[in-house]
């Protein structure tokens, strides 16, 4: 084992990070938005559910990324749904829906195989038919972008207004085929190689053999925040630099948010 990069995640900082304050979701607030627990498909499922003042407000299920929860979110929720306060228009007002991936955070764990991206993207829509939510939209990025984009393939078209992402996936193959690339698409080409030689492993870890990692890393803390914040320093404006602002702010929120109880004291059973 090589301790040092960019062989993964080294031993002083794995230290260091596993004495990260575990109270940031507290700070973040999280208890001063409505949160409510449905059960769908035998899944507890928690959301957030946030209103604007705004009114007539387009209801909006957001769906977060990997590694991550609805924490990532919390920094987006004020000026979504009061615009006009964070020098927005009343016309740009969302109502916000926004459910943690199934297993995530307060969400319940489901006991069978199944859950793929088509699933939980029908389960949402359940959730907003539950809500009354007749006119709609859905965003999200990463795996939230995955499941917004079998939103807008399976739901029905007279509710759904419109989707979002803020990470969009293009196939290499396929951008060739517009013709001679250009300077950027040859910069975007590179670091897709880059990523695909290097970044990969975990991945097709989890997809291939997810029991004897989940084991392991549910036995060890530390373990487990070093393979999240791993991924923290690869994606991150970090500059390489493991213990940088943005990677321990990471940390917290993560570390802090996942944790069952804490934060998530005022969960209400949605009505009906």
């Amino acid at each position: 084992m090589v301790d040092g990069d960019p062989t993964g995640v080294r031993a002083g900082a794995r230290q260091v990070l596993g004495k990260v304050p575990r109270d940031a979701a507290r700070r973040l607030s999280l208890n001063r938005y409505q949160q409510f627990r449905t059960s769908i498909d035998a899944v507890n499922i928690h959301f957030l559910r946030v209103r604007s003042p705004a009114e007539g407000a387009t209801p909006c299920i957001m769906t977060h990324a990997w590694p991550g929860s609805i924490m990532e979110l919390i920094k987006v929720i004020d000026p979504l749904e009061g615009p006009v306060s964070h020098g927005g228009e009343a016309s740009d007002a969302l109502e916000l829906v926004n459910p943690p991936l199934r297993g995530y955070g307060w969400s319940g764990k489901p006991t069978v195989t199944g859950w793929n991206v088509e699933k939980i993207a029908l389960a949402s829509i359940e959730l907003m038919d539950r809500l009354g939510d007749d006119r709609r939209v859905a965003q999200g990025g990463d795996w939230g972008g995955l499941v917004s984009s079998a939103i807008g393939r399976l739901a029905d078209p007279a509710k759904l207004i419109g989707i979002h992402f803020n990470r969009a996936l293009t196939d290499p193959a396929k951008l060739m085929q517009l013709g001679e690339p250009t300077e950027d698409d040859q910069q975007y080409l590179a670091q897709h190689q880059h990523s695909s030689e290097t970044e990969g492993g975990y991945a097709i870890a989890r997809a291939t053999k997810p029991q004897t990692f989940g084991y392991g890393l549910i036995d060890s803390p530390v373990a487990q925040l070093a393979w999240i914040v791993e991924k923290f320093k690869t994606w991150s404006d970090c500059g390489g630099d493991l213990l940088s602002p943005p990677v321990l702010a990471l940390a917290r929120v993560e570390c802090g948010g996942l944790r069952r109880g804490g934060c998530a004291e005022c969960i209400l059973p949605l009505p009906g």
